[in-house]
């Protein structure tokens, strides 16, 4: 029998055992989003279903669910007819296969959270403890292993998994995919620019650590100088003469020489809202976390909107 003697900050003190669906073998994501979010409605009188899915739809252009892991999916709708986040959580026993972002996932807990419209943290923090419980793969089995809601419930009840207060940097952070080394020199940089499409590039030394970036317009502040900016007559530039003078010297100019140093940074376990006013301030459209010096993270601020805004 499920305990109620548990703490407002920990995880299980968002749903109950009744909010614990089994399933031996799953019907559709969308199915099983509508049978949770009835779950939550009848337990909190969360409102009617149907508008819910539809004004969601309508926003985001349709359900497209977040993968913690290869196998736990979390589906997030915000509302106005709730002030306290709920959760349900269906467990698949034979798995679900789905694809997002043409990757495969095999899912076994498939979570729906309804969450108050004005409070993003409260999804942010959840999310957090969710992963941290998806993460521990046996622990996963354990639970698939327990049919029983009850004992699902009391299980990850005695994981303790807290929520935590904020949500950190790392908490929202991308992995750097593209980065360049410090002894690169500036054809490998526009060869990484045009590859890539990139905008920005982060400069990392040997030991990964992070010392500046490299910028498309950076890039076009040495071919264009101000002086010519300045000029009224284009003739002298018309046939991009400074550019051709930079091609005759880009694999002797070192990364150094345009490299910008004053960057958007913060530290993994900063609040992820440092990262929002580090952007702000030097008008930036990315933020680099790090851990001490090294470089882990990127948070972009399209990424950091549509997980304040709108995840």
């Amino acid at each position: 029998m499920a305990s109620n003697n548990h703490k407002k900050n920990h995880l299980t003190a968002l749903f109950t055992p009744e909010n614990i669906v089994t399933y031996k073998k799953a019907p559709s994501v969308n199915q099983i989003t509508e049978d949770l979010l009835k779950n939550l409605a009848l337990t909190y009188g969360i409102g009617n279903v149907r508008a819910i899915i539809s004004v969601h739809k309508k926003r985001r252009g349709g359900l497209y669910p977040v993968a913690v892991n290869s196998s736990g999916l979390v589906q997030h709708f915000r509302i106005f007819s709730t002030k306290r986040l709920r959760m349900a959580i269906a467990v698949i026993e034979q798995g679900m296969p789905v694809k997002i972002h043409s990757k495969p996932y095999n899912i076994r807990l498939f979570f729906v959270i309804v969450s108050p419209k004005k409070r993003s943290d409260l999804y942010l923090r959840t999310y957090h403890a969710i992963s941290s419980l998806v993460d521990d793969k046996k622990f996963v089995e354990q639970i698939l292993s327990n049919p029983d809601s009850s004992v699902i419930w009391d299980l990850i009840a005695q994981k303790h998994i807290v929520v935590p207060h904020h949500i950190a940097a790392c908490d929202i952070m991308v992995d750097p995919i593209v980065v360049i080394k410090d002894v690169f020199n500036l054809e490998d940089a526009i060869d990484l620019f045009i590859k890539t499409r990139r905008l920005s590039i982060p400069v990392i030394d040997k030991d990964g650590d992070l010392i500046g970036e490299v910028t498309v317009h950076e890039l076009m502040s040495v071919c264009l100088p101000r002086y010519i900016l300045w000029m009224d007559e284009m003739d002298p530039v018309l046939n991009f003469e400074s550019f051709r003078n930079l091609l005759h010297k880009e694999s002797h100019t070192w990364l150094e020489e345009i490299m910008v140093h004053d960057i958007a940074r913060v530290q993994v376990n900063d609040p992820a809202i440092k990262a929002g006013i580090e952007m702000t301030k030097l008008s930036a459209d990315h933020a680099y976390v790090l851990e001490e010096k090294k470089l882990v993270g990127i948070i972009t601020v399209q990424h950091f909107i549509n997980k304040v805004l709108r995840e």
